[in-house]
């Protein structure tokens, strides 16, 4: 895996990453947990989040359990995806 410098923050990044917008509420834990395994066994250290609901950040968090000193995490803060468009998180209910 080829990694870069990240801006001037000092951080090394794998020039693949990976997003994770479609490991959502539909996906189990396992498959989450899977998936996120083999890109860090494949060298990548870069992964952007997308998911708002309690049960997607749960998965992630048991995804990248063991691996958080390993990874760069970029997150969409405050704002998720419904019917596709954005919408704010705070407002979610289940």
């Amino acid at each position: 895996m080829e990694y870069r410098q990240l801006g001037k923050t000092g951080m090394r990044v794998s020039t693949l990453g990976l997003g994770m917008e479609y490991l959502q509420a539909e996906v189990s834990r396992q498959t989450v947990i899977s998936v996120v395994h083999k890109a860090i066994d494949e060298g990548i250290n870069y992964f952007d989040l997308l998911g708002c609901s309690p049960e997607v950040q749960d998965n992630f968090g048991a995804a990248f359990r063991g691996f958080r000193d390993k990874v760069h995490l970029a997150g969409h803060l405050g704002m998720g995806e419904s019917d596709g468009q954005y919408r704010n998180c705070l407002l979610y209910t289940s």
